[in-house]
C-alpha cells in the first residue's frame, strides 16, 4: 500500500505540474526529502529544474516533514498545516510553494479507496 501511495504522489508531482521547473532551476543538482508519516519521498533537481525520483542518498540540501493529514489538507485546502524543515530554508520554501500550487481535487486521490 506505501508503494502504491508513494507512486501517485511522484506521479503527480512529477507528470502533471511540469511548470514548476521555472521556479525550481535556480537550485538544480540540490536533492529534497518529503517525509509524509513514515513514507520518506527523495527527489533531485535536475539542470532543468525537473524533480527525478531517488531511492537513496546519503546527503540531503532539505528536508521536508509533515504527517499525511496535514499533506492533503495542504493540497485540498492550500493550509500549510504542522509543516517541519531542515537544512536549505530557500529551497523548502520553493518546493513547499511548488506542493502548495499543485492543482488538485479530490477526484485526485479517490481511487485510493480501492
Amino acid at each position: 500500500m506505501i508503494q502504491k501511495i508513494k507512486k501517485i504522489i511522484l506521479d503527480h508531482l512529477l507528470f502533471q505540474n511540469d511548470w514548476m521547473q521555472t521556479k525550481l532551476i535556480d537550485h538544480k543538482g540540490k536533492v529534497v526529502v518529503i517525509k509524509i508519516s513514515s513514507l520518506k519521498i527523495i527527489l533531485k533537481i535536475d539542470e532543468k529544474g525537473l524533480l527525478h525520483s531517488l531511492n537513496e542518498s546519503e546527503e540531503f540540501d532539505c528536508i521536508i516533514k509533515l504527517t499525511v493529514n496535514d499533506f492533503i489538507n495542504q493540497l485540498i485546502n492550500k493550509n500549510n498545516g504542522n509543516i517541519s524543515i531542515e537544512g536549505d530554508l530557500e529551497l523548502a520554501n520553493q518546493v513547499s510553494q511548488v506542493l502548495k500550487k499543485i492543482e488538485s481535487s479530490e477526484n485526485d486521490f479517490s481511487y485510493l479507496k480501492e
